[in-house]
């Protein structure tokens, strides 16, 4: 709306309620929306404030709409050819406002706001400017939400991994919501690890039901090379949790580098069982074949454990090898005792 007033009027005297600034709020921006056809505005002529030297105008809204405007209203200065004094804000596109009505306040239907002042700089010609109304609109939050959790909640502990090698860890993907729960990627901020979706389980993107859950597996792969390092990650889960829309899991694990093969004293073992198994009366029968390292000598001292089928230890061997280190073939044949024993 547009109105045009003389440059000056006489002075009055003007019984002013609340002004804007008694009443401002932190509203978000985005939220606002311009209901200006719904209400309807009234505007006092202008008067001439020698004291301040300024243009000061009133202004009041009544609520036409046949519902209660909440949530708070604002008046926007959109134009205007003096300067606007004192609002108390200024929208995302520059424009001066006021606000008429704080956030928890209510205008009913047919109710006015108290009267408004607007100050203007004083300048030559005659005022003009535009208005407009908007109401701070509350985002209504559904009542039914999902809630994304991931077990194990804590550090996802890797371990000791050689260079090289690769070791896994389970994760659960949990929707503890009671509205169906969409997750639309899971990343990492490490290329050392992965996330491996296995049938049945289906990779992102993936909808989960109240209550429902989704196995994945982060896998670390050591970099050859990276022996004495500490490996992290961040495993992102991106999901429509509206408090936590990226969720992240952090994971560590320490490389080493691999043993060069020439520094294992013992390279295989094999125990040579009978046809029928060992027994308590062939065990002294079994035979056994060890290959050494190069680095093994003469004199050197090595425990076989045997175990059963159900892993319960059944005897042990506590042998030396039996030749000079100048002679030392790759395999050595090797009695197994029923006990402890050692070789000469």
């Amino acid at each position: 709306m547009a109105r045009k007033f003389p440059g000056m009027a006489q002075l009055i005297v003007l019984i002013l309620g609340l002004t804007g600034a008694a009443a401002t709020a932190a509203f978000a921006e985005s939220n606002w929306q311009d209901v200006t056809a719904n209400v309807t505005v009234a505007q006092s002529d202008p008067i001439f404030d020698r004291v301040n030297r300024v243009f000061v105008s009133t202004l009041t809204v009544e609520n036409s709409s046949p519902q209660a405007l909440d949530g708070g209203l604002r008046m926007v200065v959109t134009s205007s050819n003096f300067a606007v004094l004192n609002p108390d804000g200024t929208t995302a596109g520059g424009d001066p406002f006021y606000i008429l009505l704080a956030e928890d306040e209510v205008l009913p239907v047919g109710a006015t706001t108290a009267p408004l002042r607007l100050d203007f700089a004083f300048g030559r010609g005659r005022l003009v400017f535009t208005t407009r109304i908007d109401q701070h609109i509350v985002p209504i939050v559904p009542s039914e939400q999902p809630d994304i959790s991931v077990d194990p909640a804590g550090v996802l502990e890797f371990g000791t991994v050689t260079a090289g090698q690769s070791v896994d860890r389970d994760i659960t993907i949990r929707n503890d919501g009671d509205a169906p729960l969409t997750v639309s990627a899971v990343t990492t901020d490490n290329p050392a690890f992965e996330v491996l979706f296995t049938f049945p389980a289906a990779p992102p993107p993936f909808t989960l039901a109240p209550g429902e859950s989704q196995a994945a597996t982060v896998r670390l792969t050591a970099p050859v090379g990276s022996g004495g390092e500490t490996l992290t990650v961040a495993v992102n889960i991106t999901s429509d949790d509206p408090d936590e829309g990226v969720l992240s899991v952090v994971g560590l694990g320490n490389s080493v580098s691999p043993v060069p093969l020439d520094n294992i004293p013992v390279v295989s073992a094999q125990i040579i069982n009978p046809d029928n198994g060992i027994t308590a009366a062939s065990c002294a029968d079994v035979e056994g074949e060890v290959l050494f390292g190069p680095d093994v000598a003469a004199g050197d001292s090595f425990v076989v454990a045997l175990t059963d089928s159900g892993g319960a230890a059944v005897s042990a061997l506590s042998t030396r090898r039996p030749m000079a280190a100048d002679s030392l073939p790759s395999v050595a044949s090797l009695p197994v005792l029923s006990s402890t024993g050692r070789l000469p």
